[in-house]
């Protein structure tokens, strides 16, 4: 069975998606999840040398963890999920 969240309801719901699984198996060993993480835009945050970041002012600062914020966002929702069901396969998790 494959099954799929398109984020109609919440960006990222796996939880659900391994309750839903837990359905059609008896054992968490039994369920595969492979993640892909998609952002609705690309991603580029340049890295700063020590020397570039001294000259930063209070609104660059303040952009730049906005951006690394929204970057670790869902990751941090996967890992929580991961570390929530540790007998469920997690095969693959592919993020920009």
């Amino acid at each position: 069975m494959t099954l799929v969240d398109g984020g109609l309801f919440t960006n990222l719901d796996l939880g659900e998606a391994v309750i839903r699984c837990r359905e059609e198996v008896e054992k968490d060993e039994d369920i595969i999840v492979d993640i892909i993480l998609l952002m609705n835009k690309p991603i580029n945050i340049k890295e700063w040398t020590m020397k570039e970041a001294k000259w930063k002012n209070a609104y660059q600062i303040n952009q730049r963890t906005k951006e690394l914020k929204n970057y670790y966002y869902y990751y941090d929702d996967v890992y929580r999920v991961i570390q929530g069901y540790p007998n469920v396969n997690f095969r693959y998790l592919f993020y920009p």
